[in-house]
């Protein structure tokens, strides 16, 4: 099985594929976060296979070249997430698999989540100064629907799966910003 990781980072998700001898491979923009995956690995891990990249432009691999795409937290934050997609789609072989992994937080849980709550007290200051929240960079933050609706765009089966259920603690503001 072949691999590759959209927006690797740290190498949380792919350092223990790399280190386990994976045919895999991550790409991130990145080369300082890129640079974290070998405090990772262990002695034995094989080299990581790693590369400066912007996955919203061409990705440097032929079509159909992976198994697994693992697109892990990452959507939200791109500017042009259909040309992403689009890389993907090219790049992935037929009947391979893109993993997403995205949180899903309950509605009322989110309204008293300091995260949340910063959130949208930053809109309040971008409106009173005439900002429109969301039009710098219109493509950014992007939800879970709006990637899965791209996706049937281009003709993919999708399924949800849950992996599990938690309880995510409360964080302060100050936590957030330290």
């Amino acid at each position: 099985t072949r691999f590759v990781e959209l927006g690797i980072g740290t190498g949380l998700i792919g350092a223990p594929f790399i280190d386990a001898g994976y045919d895999y491979i991550g790409v991130d923009i990145s080369t300082a976060m890129m640079a974290q995956i070998y405090d990772k690995l262990t002695d034995t891990s094989p080299q990581p296979r790693l590369a400066q990249v912007n996955i919203t432009k061409s990705l440097p691999f032929p079509d159909d070249s992976f198994d697994v795409i693992n697109a892990i937290r990452i959507f939200h934050l791109l500017d042009d997430v259909p040309a992403a997609i689009r890389e993907a789609k090219r790049i992935l072989k037929p009947n391979g698999y893109f993993m997403m992994i995205r949180d899903v937080s309950n509605t009322q849980a989110q309204s008293h989540d300091p995260f949340h709550i910063a959130h949208a007290k930053w809109d309040d200051i971008l409106e009173s100064i005439g900002v429109v929240p969301g039009s710098i960079r219109p493509g950014l933050w992007l939800s879970a629907q709006d990637v899965i609706q791209l996706l049937y765009e281009e003709d993919a089966t999708t399924e949800e799966v849950d992996l599990l259920h938690y309880q995510h603690n409360p964080l302060t503001i100050r936590t957030i910003a330290d």
